[in-house]
């Protein structure tokens, strides 16, 4: 792979804000060329750190039936 973690999480988390439906791992997995897929375990990972990141604020990434998607918090 050739991006840093740094641009992966910059182009995930970018994805699932501009994205009107939820997106799995394979939709994200779509976006790279082949010669700059990352691998499943990467978009995981990004994944896991940004619903971390997020947890705390009123607005969280939460993981559906069909993907990823960020919402407002159901407290909220």
């Amino acid at each position: 792979m050739s991006m840093n973690q740094q641009q992966l999480r910059n182009i995930i988390e970018a994805a699932l804000f501009a994205a009107n439906e939820p997106l799995s791992v394979n939709k994200l997995l779509t976006l790279f060329s082949n010669d700059e897929m990352p691998e499943r375990e990467d978009i995981r990972a990004v994944l896991d750190t940004l619903v971390e990141e997020w947890s705390d604020r009123g607005i969280e990434l939460k993981q559906v039936g069909s993907g990823y998607r960020f919402q407002v918090r159901q407290e909220l």
